[in-house]
């Protein structure tokens, strides 16, 4: 998804762009909470009703600085527990196997991802003459990686010459891994693209508290399964704060 991230905005009343030069307004800033996955098999499942098995946590730090009181740019690397779905009918098989041991079909991924983002102000873009400009609307797009750091404990690598590359360790020994819960590619690092919005207060001229929600889209191997969608996409949702200089 993913962030959120968390702009300050250093810009006092009626300040123009001659101010901004190369050596002023940097910031940086860090953010925690929560993402949630919309890839395979997630849209046969109602992942908005239980959201405690299908987000996950979310945190990231990040750097930039804006040119003129409209236009911005940041870095901004973080790490994510995603949550993707084996597919339902081997969740099917999985819980028929294993009756004490219900499951939704929900696995965990560990990911890194880097984005550089490109930030417009939208409320300098819309009210340039405001009197205060403690609280801003900022649009963020930006371009970037998501590489997958680590898969499911529960997951093993499956034999050479398998039509797929992980199974479930809890069914080894049932004799149909093949129908269980099986992952038929390796997790990618992978282009991705996003958008989002960050509601920004500055409490101090230096310091700001954020609230940042993206949307972000990649490639469909991201979490080791290919299947009835074309592309993952995953959201993210932060708060954190961010320190200007």
């Amino acid at each position: 998804m993913a962030l959120l991230w968390l702009v300050p905005l250093q810009m006092k009343a009626q300040v123009s762009s001659a101010s901004y030069t190369m050596k002023d307004h940097w910031f940086v800033g860090a953010g925690i909470g929560t993402d949630l996955f919309l890839g395979d098999n997630i849209t046969e499942y109602s992942a908005l009703g239980k959201l405690k098995n299908s987000a996950g946590f979310s945190f990231g730090v990040q750097a930039g600085k804006f040119f003129s009181p409209l236009l911005g740019a940041r870095v901004q690397l973080s790490y994510l527990t995603l949550k993707p779905r084996i597919n339902g009918e081997e969740a099917e098989n999985y819980n028929n196997y294993n009756p004490d041991k219900s499951d939704d079909g929900f696995y965990k991924i560990s990911v890194f991802t880097g984005f550089v983002d490109g930030m417009l102000n939208l409320s300098h873009l819309l009210c340039p003459s405001r009197s205060s400009e403690k609280f801003n609307v900022v649009w963020l797009l930006g371009v970037g990686f998501n590489a997958c750091g680590g898969l499911d404990s529960r997951f093993v690598k499956a034999p050479a010459g398998s039509n797929y590359t992980y199974y479930f360790r809890e069914v080894e020994d049932l004799g149909e891994v093949g129908n269980t819960y099986q992952l038929n590619s390796e997790p990618s690092t992978m282009l991705a693209l996003r958008t989002g919005l960050i509601l920004n207060y500055m409490v101090t001229d230096k310091v700001g508290l954020n609230l940042e929600g993206t949307f972000a889209g990649t490639g469909d191997k991201m979490e080791g399964m290919v299947y009835d969608e074309p592309n993952d996409f995953y959201a993210t949702l932060m708060v954190g704060c961010t320190y200007h200089f």
